[in-house]
C-alpha cells in the first residue's frame, strides 16, 4: 500500500521545464516549417481565378477511374504519364498541320501570345506548377492547339486526313470527348480562345463561329439530353467561360433565374418514386430549355428526359467535383444528383421513370441505373444555400404528408403492393359485406317476422 502511494505521488508531481531546456535546433526547424510556403495549396486556390483543382479524395473513393484520363493528358496534372504517351505524337502532328496551313500564324506568334498569358494561366491551378516558363508555355500551346484543331476538324472547319486514326478508328473520339471533360484534365479557356483567334478558320464565307459554339457541338453526344429537351445555345459574347468542363456545365443549368437563386428553405429529403406514385404523384416528361428544369404542381412532377449511358458516371462525378471545388459556380448539378438519388432507391423506381420516358436507359438493366445514382449520391455534400430544388422538395413533402395522400399511400403500400395482398383485401371486403347482409336480414326478420299462414 505504501509503495502504491509513493508511485501515485511520483506520477502526479509536475516536472519543471524552462524554455532554455528546449533543443534550439528543434525549435529552429519548427519555425522554418511554419514560415515555409505550402507546396500544394496557394493563396490563389481560393480566389475566383482558380478553377482547376485536384479531385477531393472523398470523390475518388466512389470511382477512382472516373477522374483519370484514359487516352490523353491535357494540362499539368497528368502530364508525362506513361500510359498516355501514345497521344503525344498526335498532338505534335496536329500542331504541324496547323503551322503548315497557308494563312495560319507561325509558331513564334503562338508562343508569344501564350507567353503573355502565362501568369494568368498559372493562377487558374490550385497547385504550384513546378515547370519552368518555357515548358509551361510549350505545354499550353501543344495541348491547346491539339484541342482547338480537333474541335475544328470535327466541325468541318479544318480538313480531315482520311488516314487520321482519331477519325478513322471510331473508339478513339468518345474517349477523347470524356477526357476533355475531366476536372483534372483542363487548361484555361482563354488560352484556347487565344490560339483559336490566331487561326484562319471560317465556314462557308460566313461570320466566324465562336469557340464555345464549336466546343458544344463537339460534346453534343455526351450531353445527357434527349428528344424532349432543348439544348441552350451558346452566347458568343460570353467571355466568362473558365474551361471546357465549365462550358459543358453551363449548358446543363436551369434556364429560369429563379431556379438559380439561393434560398434559405430547410431541406427535407423526398421519398422514392414508388412511394410518391403510391401517394398519387404522377411523373411526366418535360420539354423545356434546360436539363435541370424540374417542376411540381398539383401532384404532377415534370422532369426533363435524361439519357443514361456509359459516360454518365464519369460526367456527373466530374461535374459534381467541379461544383464542390468551385462553390461560386453554384450547386445545381449536385442538387440534381441528390434529387435523383432520392427518387431512385431500387430498380423498381427506375422502371417507373423509364415507363414515363424520363430515363432513357442505355446501360442495360434497371438495377445498373439504380446503382449508378445511388453511388453518385453517396459522397455528395449538400449545400442548403445553393439547393435550387428546396422549394420543390417542400411542396412534394407537403403533398405527400397530406392526410388523404398519406392514408392512400399507406393503403396502396400495405394492401396493393402485390396481387396476393390485393386478393386478400378483396376477400376481406366481400366477407365483411356478406356478414353485413346476413346480419341485416337476421335483424329484419326479428323485428318484422313473416305473417302467419
Amino acid at each position: 500500500m505504501e509503495k502504491e502511494g509513493m508511485e501515485r505521488e511520483s506520477s502526479s508531481s509536475t516536472v519543471s521545464i524552462r524554455i532554455d531546456d528546449l533543443d534550439p535546433t528543434w525549435v529552429v526547424s519548427l519555425n522554418q516549417k511554419i514560415a515555409c510556403e505550402p507546396k500544394i495549396l496557394r493563396e490563389s486556390s481560393h480566389a475566383a481565378s482558380c478553377c482547376i483543382h485536384r479531385v477531393p479524395q472523398c470523390f475518388r473513393r466512389i470511382d477512382p477511374r472516373a477522374y483519370d484520363p484514359q487516352i490523353v493528358s491535357i494540362g499539368p496534372f497528368h502530364r508525362g504519364k506513361r500510359s498516355l504517351q501514345a497521344m503525344e505524337e498526335h498532338k505534335w502532328r496536329y500542331l504541324r498541320g496547323m503551322l503548315s496551313r497557308k494563312g495560319d500564324a507561325s509558331l513564334e506568334r503562338y508562343l508569344v501570345a501564350v507567353k503573355k498569358l502565362e501568369a494568368k494561366a498559372r493562377d487558374c491551378y490550385s497547385e504550384t506548377i513546378h515547370v519552368d516558363s518555357n515548358s509551361f508555355v510549350e505545354m499550353m500551346v501543344v495541348d491547346g492547339c491539339f484541342i482547338v484543331e480537333l474541335l475544328c476538324k470535327a466541325r468541318g472547319l479544318s480538313e480531315v486526313d482520311q488516314s487520321d486514326p482519331i477519325f478513322k478508328m471510331h473508339w478513339i473520339r468518345p474517349l477523347l470527348e470524356t477526357d476533355f471533360l475531366l476536372l483534372e484534365n483542363q487548361i484555361p479557356f482563354f488560352v484556347l480562345e487565344c490560339l483559336f483567334g490566331l487561326m484562319e478558320v471560317y465556314q462557308d464565307g460566313r461570320d466566324r463561329l465562336s469557340l464555345a459554339t464549336i466546343a458544344i457541338d463537339f460534346f453534343k453526344d455526351l450531353l445527357p439530353l434527349n428528344h424532349g429537351t432543348i439544348m441552350k445555345k451558346s452566347d458568343p459574347h460570353d467571355h466568362g467561360t473558365l474551361h471546357l468542363l465549365y462550358l459543358f456545365h453551363s449548358k446543363l443549368l436551369p434556364s429560369s433565374k429563379k431556379a438559380r437563386q439561393s434560398n434559405n428553405i430547410p431541406i427535407t429529403m423526398i421519398q422514392c418514386a414508388t412511394e410518391l406514385q403510391d401517394a398519387g404523384i404522377r411523373f411526366k416528361k418535360r420539354r423545356c430549355e434546360g436539363f435541370l428544369d424540374i417542376k411540381f404542381s398539383h401532384g404532377v412532377m415534370e422532369i426533363p428526359q435524361i439519357t443514361v449511358q456509359g459516360s454518365t458516371n464519369y460526367l456527373f462525378l466530374n461535374l459534381a467535383a467541379f461544383e464542390q471545388s468551385n462553390p461560386h459556380c453554384g450547386h445545381q448539378m449536385t442538387t440534381y444528383i441528390t434529387f435523383m438519388d432520392c427518387l431512385i432507391g431500387s430498380a423498381k423506381d427506375v422502371g417507373i421513370l423509364c415507363r414515363n420516358r424520363i430515363i432513357e436507359n442505355w446501360l442495360g438493366s434497371e438495377s445498373e441505373v439504380a446503382a449508378l445514382f445511388n453511388k453518385l449520391g453517396r459522397e455528395v455534400t449538400i449545400e442548403e444555400e445553393g439547393f435550387y430544388l428546396a422549394e420543390l422538395f417542400e411542396q412534394v413533402n407537403r403533398y405527400y404528408r397530406t392526410d388523404w395522400h398519406a392514408w392512400r399511400a399507406s393503403l396502396v403500400h400495405d394492401y396493393f403492393s402485390n396481387p396476393w395482398a390485393t386478393l386478400s383485401l378483396l376477400a376481406a371486403v366481400i366477407l365483411l359485406a356478406l356478414t353485413f347482409v346476413q346480419s341485416f336480414f337476421a335483424a329484419f326478420s326479428y323485428f318484422k317476422p313473416p305473417p302467419a299462414n
